[in-house]
């Protein structure tokens, strides 16, 4: 890389694996219980709210802490380049909660 910024689209959904098959379920009229930790930033906020028919009474909310996040690099035909994940809020799930 050279530093030049490169142009693109940028798409943002809520995703990660558990959650979109709890979604999946829920609309399927099951009841999972989803177990998860978020930050309290408004990035957190705005997966709570698309959320909304589903339980997310399994979900913590960690103060300070920057919630789970992917980005999926594509090519021009949508093939993966590379990912880059911030997952380290997962290190604070216990199986207390």
């Amino acid at each position: 890389m050279d530093g030049r910024t490169l142009d693109g689209k940028v798409e943002s959904t809520a995703g990660g694996v558990s959650r979109n098959l709890a979604d999946c379920l829920t609309r399927l009229d099951l009841n999972p219980f989803f177990v998860s930790n978020m930050g309290s930033q408004e990035h957190a906020q705005a997966l709570l709210s698309k959320m909304g028919h589903m339980d997310t009474s399994g979900i913590k909310i960690v103060p300070d802490a920057r919630t789970a996040t992917c980005i999926v690099v594509l090519d021009q035909g949508g093939e993966c380049l590379f990912v880059i994940g911030d997952m380290d809020i997962h290190n604070s799930l216990s199986p207390e909660q």
